[in-house]
């Protein structure tokens, strides 16, 4: 009886099949690197708009204590009793003088209002 010889022609993959396979795991590559962008930008504005929260409630702890709302972050997080300790990550962003803090692509600005009102605070997103 006479082997055939194209037996071994048969193992392994083609050109084609080897591509399509590098072209597929590019497209699920690009698309979790999409879906984990998202989700990094979605944290800090989260971040940004609890912090703001959190001075806004320091903003009345200040007033409680001194009659009178904060003009800068640096009075509300400085002194004897300060009314908001910054957290792990977030620091006074020095050159505005003491009017914002600075995360992890985010800066919180403090803008102080007339006539005794309470600060608007403002998130903005910057490059980490």
């Amino acid at each position: 009886m006479a082997r055939r010889v194209s037996d071994a022609d048969d193992r392994g993959f083609t050109l084609l099949e080897v591509l399509v396979a590098v072209i597929q795991v590019g497209v699920i590559g690009a698309v979790i690197t999409a879906a984990a962008s998202s989700l990094v930008s979605s944290g800090r504005e989260n971040a940004c708009d609890a912090s703001a929260a959190a001075a806004r409630t320091a903003a009345l702890v200040f007033r409680t204590d001194h009659q009178r709302f904060p003009a800068t972050f640096a009075e509300m997080t400085t002194g004897e009793r300060p009314a908001i300790e910054l957290p792990e990550g977030v620091e006074l962003d020095k050159s505005g003088a003491g009017v914002r803090v600075r995360g992890d692509g985010w800066v919180l600005a403090m803008l102080p209002a007339a006539g005794g009102a309470a600060p608007t605070f403002v998130c903005e997103p910057v490059a980490p």
